[in-house]
């Protein structure tokens, strides 16, 4: 007889499949790296459309960091500002970097990232260089020491 098949006494057997059933879920939820569901972040501009400021200077672009779903999840910041990236659209579509907000941080104000917990939201800021058709991007983890695990992006906004 081998280890396969060897006899279990009444209820052992349940008591396996229960225990390996767990250990599955477990060995998933950590395979996520967040526990059970993993944090779902959206960024919402304050609006669809700005208008260009004065020729040599940038426009200001707002947004909203709000959590939609699932365990809390960190935010990259520099003081107040979360770190954010804009994007801008191409002549041929593609979305390339065209401003940083809160990536380098002066050392006497604090980088730690931001807890959004489920139902907060965070506004903050970051410059749109010119005219243009553009996209706020930020990135955020499951835990404090991994902030950048996953992008959430905003709908498009035009600066005229």
């Amino acid at each position: 007889m081998d280890a396969l098949s060897t006899p279990c006494r009444p209820g052992m057997r349940s008591a396996r499949v229960a225990s390996t059933v767990l250990a599955v879920v477990i060995a998933l939820s950590c395979s996520q790296g967040v526990g059970i569901g993993a944090p779902e972040l959206s960024v919402v501009p304050a609006r669809a459309e700005y208008p260009a400021a004065a020729p040599g200077a940038a426009t200001v672009v707002a947004f909203t960091v709000r959590h939609a779903g699932g365990p809390a999840a960190w935010v990259g910041r520099c003081g107040g500002t979360l770190t954010a990236y804009l994007e801008r659209a191409g002549p041929r579509g593609a979305w390339r970097e065209a401003s940083r907000a809160a990536v380098v941080c002066p050392a006497h104000v604090s980088a730690a990232p931001v807890e959004v917990t489920p139902g907060a939201a965070w506004a903050s800021t970051i410059v749109a260089p010119g005219a243009g058709r553009y996209r706020v991007r930020i990135s955020f983890g499951s835990a404090f020491d991994r902030p950048a695990e996953r992008t959430a992006r905003s709908a498009p906004v035009t600066v005229r």
